[in-house]
């Protein structure tokens, strides 16, 4: 007797014994049987919209579907026209209120998730229950870790695809804020391991000076009108940006994703005890392996240069624990012409509390001081 029969022998004895009529039923249709069944999917080395297809003609019919290492999906074409139609799908938004949607999702499994709810009428009831009936996970977590996994050949890359086609990994689609924030933000939000980030200042983001500072400057006019103590805070430390750019690639509004950011260390410089450990690098993420030689980069440090070179350099120093003098103040140097300084000084005195001006801000004269209040 085959290993099913015994099985489905065994299931067949299992009755309500007040009311055997309320179940559990026992359906002989082949079709039925699979209904009551789990289909665990494997993503990996799927297309998305093929795989998004078939998946949700099963939820539709009433199968309960799990795919699991969405990461491992594959969209067709290069990663540069995908990288346009994500950049185009970015600046959708509702004008009335942004907040309302279309939510914009980083994490491979919701952008599974997301195509296969495009191909299901998701805002009748019954598509919103076949909808439930669908969980995607980014890895493998328990209990499919140790169950079979199985394929859709029909949505195979190598079946419906020419070898020398491009494809591009779902989990791409995510880094195109920072490939480093994005492999680290995959490898907390899958829980593995803890992740320490050190010497943060050392990171490079692509492109000239011109062109970040301008992106920076315009992010620091960002602000809550009603309270803008409440937020966005904007960051100048660059282990801080590197911190903020890695909570923007996870769901940081969830349970999950604050358990995730709760595993992620991020240092400027090296500090013990991680000075004496052996670090590693991510060659993913490596300047040298993502950019041609002539590609120009600004290092994260430089953001926070903004307000003065000497004024970031000494900055970092003192956070790293270094006692720091510095004489003749008078003698530094502000870039751009007298009437130019001279209009954004005044316009600085101008700024005073209404309530109690005597308790700020307060503004220097001397040298000294505006240096270090810089």
């Amino acid at each position: 007797m085959c290993p099913f029969t015994v099985k489905y022998l065994a299931f067949l004895h299992k009755r309500i014994n007040t009311d055997p009529s309320r179940g559990p039923y026992h359906t002989r249709a082949p079709s039925r049987i699979f209904w009551r069944t789990v289909l665990l999917l494997d993503g990996r080395g799927h297309l998305l919209g093929r795989l998004a297809a078939i998946v949700a003609k099963h939820v539709l019919l009433g199968h309960k579907v799990v795919v699991v290492r969405c990461e491992g999906i594959n969209i067709s074409g290069n990663f540069y026209r995908n990288k346009l139609k994500y950049l185009a799908f970015l600046r959708k938004r509702m004008n009335t209120n942004p907040s309302g949607g279309p939510y914009h999702f980083r994490a491979p499994s919701r952008i599974f998730w997301r195509t296969v709810r495009g191909m299901l009428p998701h805002k009748t009831k019954r598509g919103q229950a076949a909808l439930e009936r669908l969980k995607v996970f980014d890895g493998i977590p328990p209990p499919y870790d140790k169950r079979k996994r199985m394929v859709v050949p029909a949505a195979l890359k190598i079946v419906r695809l020419k070898p020398t086609r491009k494809v591009l990994l779902l989990d791409g689609r995510g880094h195109l804020l920072g490939w480093l924030a994005a492999i680290v933000a995959k490898q907390v939000l899958l829980g593995m391991i803890k992740v320490v980030v050190v010497r943060c200042e050392g990171i490079n983001i692509s492109g000239n000076f011109y062109r970040n500072k301008l992106k920076y400057l315009a992010f620091l006019r960002k602000r809550m009108n009603t309270n803008p103590s409440r937020g966005p805070y904007h960051f100048r430390a660059p282990s801080r940006i590197f911190w903020r750019t890695v909570r923007g690639m996870l769901p940081h509004k969830t349970k999950r994703g604050q358990a995730a950011l709760e595993r992620l260390k991020v240092f400027d410089g090296i500090p013990p005890p991680y000075d004496k450990r052996k670090r590693m690098v991510v060659p993913a993420a490596l300047k040298i392996v993502r950019l041609k030689p002539t590609r120009k980069v600004l290092l994260l440090d430089g953001r926070g240069h903004l307000l003065g070179r000497l004024a970031a350099i000494v900055a970092k120093q003192v956070l790293l624990g270094h006692k720091v003098v510095v004489v003749r103040c008078e003698g530094i140097n502000i870039s751009g012409n007298f009437c130019r300084n001279k209009l954004k000084y005044l316009a600085f005195l101008r700024k005073r509390m209404n309530t109690n001006p005597s308790r700020g801000p307060y503004h220097f004269r001397a040298p000294s001081r505006i240096f270090w209040r810089t």
